[in-house]
């Protein structure tokens, strides 16, 4: 796949579609779910992750890999996988997802104090919210 960037083209060696179904799979998002937060049509996210799309321009590289809480440079392939923590893949994506999305370090820094009972409260409000959308 190719990156446009301006009259510039940038080869990726690697699959950005591959790595962008990866992250989705790894932090439970639906193409639905990136169109809705990147803004770009659900149909050019299939087409970017099946390779139908030969050309992405750079803003949709940088919305999707902010969408899905990772850098550009991890999404691109210029940056490796760092291992997981304690073997855990799950822990990891949490971790560079608080590391890149300022809002989702606000909500986890809300709820750092809040008992179980609150938190538990807090993520059936969020699945309400996400419902209606």
């Amino acid at each position: 796949m190719t990156v446009q960037r301006g009259d510039e083209d940038m080869t990726d060696s690697g699959s950005i579609g591959e790595r962008m179904t990866q992250a989705m799979a790894e932090r439970g998002i639906s193409y639905g779910e990136l169109s809705r937060v990147t803004g770009i049509p659900k149909s050019a996210l299939q087409r970017y992750a099946t390779g139908e799309t030969a050309k992405v321009p750079t803003d949709r590289v940088e919305s999707i890999a902010a969408g899905l809480g990772m850098t550009t440079a991890r999404l691109l392939g210029w940056e490796e996988t760092r291992p997981a923590v304690n073997g855990d893949e799950e822990l990891t994506a949490y971790l560079d997802e608080l590391k890149s999305r300022d809002e989702m370090r606000m909500l986890f820094s809300l709820a750092r104090g809040c008992t179980r009972e609150q938190v538990e409260q807090a993520v059936r409000i969020i699945e309400v919210l996400r419902k209606q959308e």
